[in-house]
């Protein structure tokens, strides 16, 4: 990761200090400015969620992930995706088919996993 990060970087390759320099093809081939190739990136996918902390005489509602999907088998406070102008107030009704007598939001956190931009009401 060192190599790529300090020598081997896209916008000025340091190919005379590399020390893999007599296996890279891009060096061999006079070809360092066009490889890799790595075409156009996808546009980022923005993504809202809303995560909720059911907290009832002390204890927390948490539930396991499946397997099969990203982290599968951690656990986590009961999320669903907000789709359109949907709140968490209406997204929490839909789940659990009652209404929360307290809803206090915590906090917004931001973050990117690989192509989505993610925004999690908790």
């Amino acid at each position: 990761m060192e190599l790529g990060a300090l020598i081997c970087t896209p916008q000025a390759p340091k190919c005379k200090s590399c020390p893999i320099a007599g296996h890279c093809v891009a060096f061999q081939q006079s070809r360092v400015e066009e490889l890799p190739n790595l075409g156009k990136r996808s546009a980022p996918t923005p993504r809202r969620l809303a995560a909720f902390i059911l907290e009832k005489q002390g204890q927390f509602l948490v539930r396991q992930r499946p397997g099969g999907v990203v982290n599968a088998h951690l656990w986590e406070f009961p999320k669903i995706e907000l789709i359109g102008t949907r709140n968490s107030r209406e997204a929490l009704r839909s789940v659990l088919a009652l209404a929360p007598r307290g809803l206090k939001p915590v906090c917004v956190i931001k973050h990117s996993m690989t192509r989505h931009r993610i925004t999690l009401e908790v």
